[in-house]
């Protein structure tokens, strides 16, 4: 009887590139106060080369990207040149890893092309801390949502980001 050999999935802030930790705290500054939450942004730069700022959503009123507080994560494009390939990298890489998205689309397409310049709306995983996918979730979950449109540009969302940071 053999032993059946379970890949470990990378953490995503890993896969980014993006180290969460308390030196990256300190070089947060206060772009939005509201009742609910705290917007704090830097500058970053990341495996893809599509992104170029942070945003984090911090709920609680205190600055804290440790974990223990929740936080989501946007990521957007200020400066850098977003291109297909560099879409199509990231897009086949977080496939590879966690498999297809939420409406079950994997890797990418190049019928994919026509609708990003006309209307493309992203891709969505919900993973849990495993990293297994919606479909065999084992624990508490966050969700990663990959947009681009052409106003606004390039934009990946982790809600529940708070939970993925290394203890």
């Amino acid at each position: 009887m053999g032993f059946l050999l379970f890949k470990t999935k990378k953490n995503f802030f890993d896969i980014l590139g993006l180290k969460v930790n308390s030196a990256l705290e300190k070089k947060l500054t206060e772009v939005k106060f509201e009742s609910r939450f705290t917007d704090y942004s830097v500058p970053i730069s990341d495996n893809f080369g599509l992104f170029d700022i942070a945003t984090f959503r911090i709920f609680g009123g205190k600055k804290d990207i440790s974990g223990q507080t929740d936080f989501n994560l946007i990521l957007g494009s200020i400066n850098s040149r977003t291109t297909i390939n560099k879409i199509q990298n990231f897009i086949d890489t977080i496939t590879k890893e966690y498999g297809n998205d939420r409406m079950g689309n994997g890797k990418w397409q190049e019928s994919e092309v026509d609708s990003l310049i006309n209307y493309w709306d992203g891709r969505e995983w919900i993973l849990d801390l495993k990293g297994n996918n919606y479909t065999q979730f084992q624990d508490n979950c966050f969700q990663v949502n990959f947009s681009f449109d052409m106003k606004d540009g390039i934009c990946l969302a982790i809600i529940g980001a708070h939970q993925i940071v290394k203890k």
